[in-house]
């Protein structure tokens, strides 16, 4: 586990969060027939930048295994959380338009 924190690997974070922005905004002004495709490019591209800031400027990289798990896993779980209450909303809705025909 060497602690590797020469200016290089920041660079190239740093080229890497730009492109994933310049990606991020060009799929952000294009058109797609179905606006979900758009929405999660966008989602994933925000995830891949997050990771990316998280995994080298808040120095998990450099952090033991426990503590990345300590910290990521009750994140993951309150993402499926809210995936999960998502697609119940929408369960809901559609129900609610089938008996009330609203």
């Amino acid at each position: 586990m060497a602690e590797d924190h020469s200016i290089g690997i920041y660079l190239k974070v740093w080229g890497w969060l730009f492109v994933l922005s310049v990606l991020s905004y060009v799929v952000d002004i294009m058109t797609f027939d179905p606006q979900w495709i758009q929405w999660t490019l966008i989602t994933v591209f925000a995830l891949l930048k997050s990771a990316l800031i998280m995994h080298v400027f808040m120095h998990l990289k450099w952090e033991p295994l426990s503590l990345v798990t300590a910290m990521l896993l009750p994140t993951v779980l309150v993402l499926l959380l809210v995936v999960f209450v998502a697609a119940e909303g929408a369960y809901i809705a559609d129900i609610r338009r089938a008996i009330l025909g609203a």
